[in-house]
């Protein structure tokens, strides 16, 4: 009895919420592929503490440089508060300051896509947190409708990636809703280390680099008052404090791992990125079915006025 009213939510749901969504899923695939690009690209042993010393000495002689960035997928560091542009970004090819030009590099697209994924934005409403309540909601209806038919049609394709992928199709959003709200899904969290005085940047580098490899390296940077770097720890992307006396690792948020892809290296990338696919297939197919649907309605009512009409003039 309550199923016709499932369809018709699921389907008016999507319909209703489709430009929030439609965002939400093409820019997570897309930052799916991030991790997977920069954790193949990492070279062990290819930037070492003295070849970033040199950097800061000669770019920052003042010292006020804030952060680092290294991305390996485009060979680059990028020194943070430096600079006339407030950024100086580094060729670790020819270890000179890299030519701007006005082409777009991953990085350019994983920012933008980043800023859209985390603030979907229509008409000066931030609609992230609600888009993504109602894609939980329409999954939930998905499966209240009960499990389907598998055919070789548009919306057998649709019923088999739903059903097939729920685990993850589910996960995503929830992991995404966790992250807003500060869940992090850490049954046994560490003590979080206490805040000091940040370190200068070439102390910093020098302590991290005494402890790993600064190939893998991603960033370092102040954030929460303290001096902290994130780095690819075996094939997890993960957060430590830094400090004179070493490295100290940040509580887990694995809410935020899982809805990254960077706890497994290149294979949760590609469960990120496979799951990004699903959700842009749904919402093609979904879309298709809902207005093939109305069309048919639609030519239905004409045809039963039609014919209405016809029977009463006679």
């Amino acid at each position: 009895m309550l199923k016709p009213w499932f369809l018709k939510f699921h389907g008016w749901l999507a319909v209703l919420s489709s430009v929030p969504l439609a965002i939400l899923c093409v820019t997570g695939l897309i930052l799916g592929i991030e991790p997977i690009v920069q954790y193949s690209a990492i070279e062990p042993g290819t930037v070492t503490v003295e070849e970033v010393t040199s950097y800061l000495k000669k770019h920052d002689p003042d010292g006020k440089a804030n952060s680092i960035v290294h991305r390996p997928y485009e060979n680059t560091i990028t020194l943070g508060g430096v600079g006339p542009e407030g950024s100086v970004e580094i060729d670790l090819v020819t270890r000179q300051e890299s030519v701007t030009d006005d082409g777009w590099y991953w990085s350019d697209i994983f920012s933008y896509n980043r800023r859209l994924h985390e603030h979907v934005t229509v008409a000066n409403v931030d609609l992230t947190i609600a888009a993504t309540v109602v894609m939980c909601v329409i999954i939930l209806l998905g499966v209240l409708l009960g499990l389907p038919r598998i055919r070789n049609t548009v919306a057998g394709w649709h019923k088999a990636v739903s059903w097939y992928l729920l685990p993850f199709l589910a996960i995503s959003p929830l992991t995404g809703l966790f992250i807003a709200w500060g869940v992090t899904m850490n049954p046994a969290p560490a003590p979080t280390p206490e805040r000091s005085k940040p370190l200068p940047l070439i102390e910093a580098v020098a302590v991290v680099g005494k402890e790993t490899d600064l190939s893998r390296m991603v960033w370092l940077r102040q954030r929460g008052g303290r001096q902290m770097v994130r780095l690819w720890d075996g094939q997890e992307a993960r957060v430590y404090a830094v400090a004179k006396d070493g490295l100290t690792p940040m509580p887990r948020n694995f809410s935020r791992m899982i809805h990254e892809g960077n706890f497994l290296g290149v294979w949760s990338g590609i469960l990120k990125v496979i799951t990004g696919l699903a959700f842009v297939l749904l919402m093609g197919t979904g879309l298709y079915l809902f207005t093939t649907k109305q069309v048919r309605k639609a030519r239905n009512r004409r045809a039963r006025a039609l014919e209405t009409a016809g029977n009463t003039s006679a």
